[in-house]
């Protein structure tokens, strides 16, 4: 699993990082990469792919727990391990509770304990990524449970049927998958517009859906179906960060677009016998 690593050394102290640097010669297949600051060590986190970090905390333009919080920024969820002196032993502590994996004493660190911190820091990071997704997909699941909740029991799919109403997706698929591209392009467009503040007049397109969905003599079931399905094909692109924003607002949005197709059957819909009557009370 760990025959291959690479590992990026942020350390301004020539001497420490020479160190570092003989440790890793020893195993040829693992590859450091040495930044003297923090702004050297964001650009080739911008640029090279890595497994881990090693930092110091205290250079030449960052200092104390900050450092781990200025990394973080750029290294998102990658295992960090904190450099530390002898006497920065509460420094090195307080970084763990910013986000820190572990840290490794200056003068103290010797090959196998390196090496073993870095697997055991990798490691760690892998089975959390898993645990996050196997949340995630937990997540996805129940929206969805939720959502077909919404629209009704399925043994209405049967009693419409016979009285002649069957779902969109079961009469006319052509039309069902085309709303659900349309739908799924909405979805991306009111990501886009709360991340950026554009306006991609999302309300005016919900709108024109609802029309044509009217005239399909569509219901609230079919609704939550194309919302159900283009969330579903689109969520598994999204990172952890992404989703939750992606559900909010497709909910939202569901609900903007009920009330547009409520409306435009209250334009078919009869007056009530009070309308007729002139709005008088018996």
């Amino acid at each position: 699993m760990f025959s291959s690593l690479r590992v990026l050394m942020v350390e301004d102290n020539p001497g420490d990082a020479g160190l570092v640097r003989e440790m890793f010669r020893g195993v040829p297949s693992w590859d450091l990469l040495h930044a003297d600051a923090l702004a050297g060590a964001r650009a080739i986190l911008t640029t090279e792919s890595v497994d881990a970090i090693l930092l110091d905390l205290n250079l030449p333009d960052s200092e104390g727990v900050e450092t781990v919080d200025h990394v973080r920024g750029v290294a998102g969820d990658l295992p960090i391990l904190v450099l530390t002196g002898m006497d920065d032993e509460d420094l090195a502590l307080a970084s763990l509770q910013r986000g820190a994996q572990d840290y490794l004493t200056k003068g103290q660190i010797d090959p196998d304990r390196l090496k073993r911190a870095l697997r055991y820091a990798i490691e760690r990071r892998r089975l959390t990524l898993a645990l996050e997704a196997e949340r995630q997909q937990a997540r996805r699941e129940r929206e969805l449970r939720q959502l077909a909740a919404i629209s009704g029991p399925r043994e209405m799919d049967v009693t419409g049927a016979l009285y002649g109403k069957l779902p969109l997706k079961a009469y006319s698929k052509r039309h069902f998958e085309a709303l659900v591209s349309r739908y799924r392009d909405l979805l991306d467009a009111v990501a886009e517009g709360q991340k950026y503040k554009v306006d991609h007049r999302v309300s005016a397109r919900l709108r024109d859906m609802a029309g044509d969905l009217g005239v399909l003599k569509a219901g609230p079931r079919d609704l939550v179906e194309i919302h159900t399905e283009a969330l579903g094909e689109i969520i598994s692109t999204l990172t952890p960060q992404q989703e939750p924003l992606y559900a909010e607002e497709g909910r939202l949005m569901l609900l903007e677009l009920m009330g547009y197709l409520a409306g435009y059957y209250r334009q078919f819909a009869p007056a009530s016998r009070w309308a007729e009557a002139g709005g008088k009370d018996d």
